[in-house]
């Protein structure tokens, strides 16, 4: 996990936060993927985040070039349904999330 802020930096690893020491990870995983079409898609799926689990339409663009494909997207978490940040009041800090990703792979 990434932000420009150093004070973010630093504090969003913490137990109040991600609690990153305790939960290392965070998951999607995908039980269907919808054409919605001209390269856009949307996964059905659950996010897993400090062990607490909720279903999300992630939408992503797709694209193929050659060897290469390239999947994007955004989507919004709602950090209260994670116990992200929980004593910190949306006035403060925004309840939603914008998280945004790109995954390459390509054939050997």
């Amino acid at each position: 996990m990434t932000s420009a802020n150093a004070q973010a930096a630093q504090m969003l690893p913490g137990e109040g936060w991600f609690n990153a020491g305790a939960f290392p990870k965070a998951t999607f995983e995908a039980q269907d993927v919808i054409d919605t079409g001209n390269g856009a898609y949307e996964a059905i799926g659950t996010l897993t985040i400090k062990d607490i689990a909720m279903p999300m339409v992630l939408p992503f663009t797709l694209t193929i070039d050659g060897d290469t494909a390239t999947a994007s997207g955004t989507a919004e978490v709602l950090r209260g349904d994670y116990a992200i940040g929980k004593d910190i009041s949306e006035a403060t800090v925004a309840g939603g999330v914008k998280v945004m990703f790109e995954i390459v792979a390509a054939t050997k």
